[in-house]
């Protein structure tokens, strides 16, 4: 079968398709055919290299999966043979969370040996490039805005990189939630897709201070949440943005994980920050359900062929990309 598999980190060189033999199931494994493979940041941070956080290879990238089930292994039952199904992409390694595409091999393959237990079952009215969409980005924006943050209707929240896969799932998550929403991104086509999303209001961040217009548009109280995926120096601006006893919730560090700070605001304005990591398997079901009954329509920017893969890596990287990018066998 053909894969995409990087031999060590380093850049957009380094992916390239080859040939590998085909998966055999273990004891409680599946093999599924990948119909289609979602990208997040991740693989870029998995290409490149993350300091402290190393990565065996070779490594298949890739942890969005969507596929049709082709073989089962011993202890598992034949009725999944056929099925449409979406792999969730949290699994176990030596006693710890890990992720599909970085901490084991992914979906930027013809097929994939997995574990029955990550299999959820793909309504046939879900296709498989927008299911490919969900576990990661949707997944962690609906355990960052639910779970975690608690989001109610009618608060008003600011999210940074909204134009991205997690941003783009935060604000349709917001929006079902009944939230209030401001939209950050970097250029008038993005700010113009965002407020086609359902943004009630926008800033161009490359035009102004996000926390400054923001102050505006609550007219001087603050803001009652603040998404910072980014961190950097965008941190104690998403402190300033806040009002009273607001919430600043984080999932990643994009630009940089030990950003300068102020506890000022942190104990004078009773701040709350609360980290999300990652997502469960009712997260992933749910988002499945409004998938299935329209609440939810996930943003694809485009679909390429694996072929394509050191293409679609580089417009993730340089943030030319609205929403998701799939990519199929």
């Amino acid at each position: 079968m053909q894969v995409v598999a990087i031999q060590t980190h380093g850049g957009l060189e380094q992916l390239k398709l080859e040939e590998w033999p085909d998966p055999v199931p273990k004891s409680g494994e599946v093999v599924v055919d990948v119909r289609a493979c979602g990208l997040n940041y991740l693989d870029v941070f998995v290409l490149r290299g993350m300091p402290g956080l190393p990565v065996h290879m070779p490594r298949i990238q890739g942890g969005d999966i969507t596929g049709t089930l082709r073989q089962v292994g011993p202890e598992v039952s034949g009725h999944w043979v056929g099925r449409r199904v979406l792999i969730d992409p949290m699994i176990e390694v030596n006693g710890r969370p890990g992720t599909l595409g970085e901490h084991c091999n992914g979906g930027l393959c013809e097929r994939i040996a997995v574990s029955a237990n990550n299999l959820i079952v793909l309504p046939e009215s879900i296709p498989f490039e927008v299911g490919a969409a969900l576990p990661i980005a949707y997944g962690t924006a609906h355990r960052m805005l639910t779970t975690r943050g608690q989001l109610r209707p009618q608060e008003l929240i600011l999210i940074l990189g909204a134009s991205g896969g997690v941003g783009t799932a935060c604000v349709q998550l917001a929006k079902v939630i009944g939230a209030r929403i401001i939209a950050c991104a970097s250029t008038a086509e993005k700010i113009q897709k965002l407020q086609d999303l359902g943004s009630h209001y926008t800033i161009n961040t490359n035009e102004n201070d996000f926390s400054k217009q923001a102050w505006q548009l609550s007219e001087k109280r603050g803001v009652d949440v603040v998404v910072n995926f980014t961190g950097g120096d965008t941190w104690v601006k998403s402190l300033r943005a806040l009002t009273r006893h607001g919430r600043l919730l984080t999932c990643g560090a994009t630009a940089g994980f030990d950003p300068q700070t102020d506890i000022r605001f942190i104990w004078t304005r009773e701040l709350q920050i609360i980290g999300s990591d990652g997502w469960t398997r009712e997260d992933l079901l749910r988002l499945v359900e409004g998938v299935s009954v329209g609440r939810i329509n996930p943003t694809i920017d485009r679909v390429y062929p694996m072929a394509r893969v050191s293409e679609a890596i580089g417009l993730l990287e340089k943030r030319k990309v609205f929403g998701k990018i799939i990519l199929t066998p």
